[in-house]
């Protein structure tokens, strides 16, 4: 098994493995906030543009662990309705979780807006985010991306379970996933000895400096 000692190595060996493979592109982009913090080591560890994109899980407000999919700051979104349909939600709330979610994840894109890429068309584009349980944040990213019509779009991943790599594999040319779980019970922060949650300041300081 795999381990990392905290996002900046498994950047590194994500950046290595890419190398490897000969995986090079135009844009590597991070879904806030690990994958943003991870896409500008891998960025400029291969010499390449990157930046960050504002996802939200979508969750119920009683019970921000049971996610049943994410959005976008513009809207697009992904999620499992017969999950939330187990939650006890009906249409409407899931209408109004998305809102709420929407709204938050705008409110990222104002914070982030300076490293928030416009143009995707043409570009090979590489994904990133610091791990993979439900796969829906990916897939959300993933959605956003191929509506600007980039010429590929690759995943690179620390870790993820098999049923994420399962579910999202149809939205990218490839993936590269250094370690793939089988079990179902799956928590990213296992695979890291420091796992720590990254505050907004912390991120764009780190963003900022050159």
């Amino acid at each position: 098994m795999l381990n990392f000692e905290d996002r900046k190595d498994a950047a590194l060996k994500l950046c290595e493995r890419l190398k490897e493979e000969g995986i090079s592109g135009d844009l590597i982009v991070g879904i806030l906030r690990g994958g943003g913090y991870m896409a500008k080591i891998v960025g400029e560890c291969l010499g390449m543009a990157w930046g960050v994109l504002p996802v939200k899980k979508i969750s119920p407000p009683e019970s921000p662990e049971s996610g049943f999919g994410a959005v976008v700051y513009d809207g697009t979104n992904v999620y499992d309705e017969e999950y939330a349909r187990l939650l006890g939600l009906d249409e409407e709330e899931i209408k109004e979780i998305l809102k709420v979610k929407v709204s938050e994840a705008k409110v990222l894109y104002e914070k982030y807006k300076n490293f928030i890429p416009e143009d995707f068309e043409g570009k090979n584009v590489i994904l990133i985010d610091d791990g993979m349980a439900t796969g829906y944040t990916v897939i959300a990213g993933a959605k956003f991306v191929r509506e600007r019509r980039p010429k590929g779009l690759i995943l690179a991943i620390p870790v993820c379970s098999e049923f994420a790599y399962n579910l999202v594999k149809e939205f990218f040319d490839k993936i590269i996933c250094l370690e793939a779980v089988r079990s179902i019970f799956f928590a990213v922060g296992m695979f890291y000895e420091d796992f720590r949650q990254i505050s907004d300041e912390e991120l764009i300081e780190f963003l900022t400096h050159r």
